[in-house]
């Protein structure tokens, strides 16, 4: 696509003090004056995401690997051995998509690493769906992730799971089902963590009351670990 010609110039006066934090703030962005000018002038969204390189440095190595791998297949060179790699592969590939915030592409890279796994592992298959329902959280797709915790429940009671599936219901305010499985989450698993968690959720939402009968539930975990002391401190 030809890039269009910058061919109209605007003039506007601004004090030193204005013009250095202009100055800074485009700096800020990794962007010219006049970029950052221009995004804010047309209300445009302006968004920085730290340790991109990195992200997409583990992609492009996570695409070679797959690349490849995906060839050896096509060959027939790589047997039944290998493709649970094939699998590992498209999981590490979808968790740099997730990383990148390029939803559909981590959504499609999970469901394949679920897909090419040749040998049954359950704790395996329970990961990857995780992050496909922590994926689908971030990209708004709610009845997604429902639907996947719900699976993930299907096959064994797991806390993770529950937490997961009561945020996304959390977040569609259906507060009453969130409940039930922030409950049965805490009953299922004794975790601060997971008790400050929710608890978190129900602050960031206003509605500290509500959420402080898990405060309290973390506060009457015995702590057992260095771990766990320092969660109490936090509670």
């Amino acid at each position: 696509m030809q890039r269009k010609k910058k061919t109209e110039i605007i003039t506007l006066r601004v004090t030193p003090q204005t013009k250095d934090r202009i100055r800074a703030k485009a700096q800020e962005l990794g962007l010219t004056v006049t970029d950052y000018l221009c995004l804010c002038g047309l209300g445009k969204e302006i968004v920085r995401v730290d340790g991109l390189d990195q992200v997409l440095s583990e992609l492009k190595a996570q695409g070679r690997n797959l690349n490849q791998l995906t060839t050896l297949v096509n060959m027939g060179k790589v047997t039944v051995v290998y493709g649970d790699r094939l699998a590992e592969s498209y999981r590490s590939l979808g968790i740099a998509y997730l990383k990148s915030q390029e939803y559909d592409k981590a959504k499609e890279a999970f469901k394949s690493s679920l897909s090419s796994m040749k040998h049954k592992d359950a704790e395996f298959s329970r990961d990857v769906m995780y992050y496909e329902a922590e994926t689908c959280v971030q990209a708004g797709d709610l009845d997604g992730a429902i639907e996947i915790c719900t699976n993930i429940q299907e096959e064994k009671a797991d806390a993770d799971a529950l937490f997961l599936r009561g945020r996304a219901y959390f977040l569609q305010k259906n507060y009453e089902q969130a409940k039930v499985d922030f409950d049965a989450a805490v009953e299922t698993k004794e975790s601060y963590q997971l008790c400050l968690d929710i608890y978190e959720l129900y602050q960031e939402s206003s509605m500290k009351a509500d959420g402080d009968r898990y405060l309290e539930a973390a506060v009457k975990i015995e702590p057992k670990t260095t771990e766990d002391y320092y969660n109490i401190g936090c509670a």
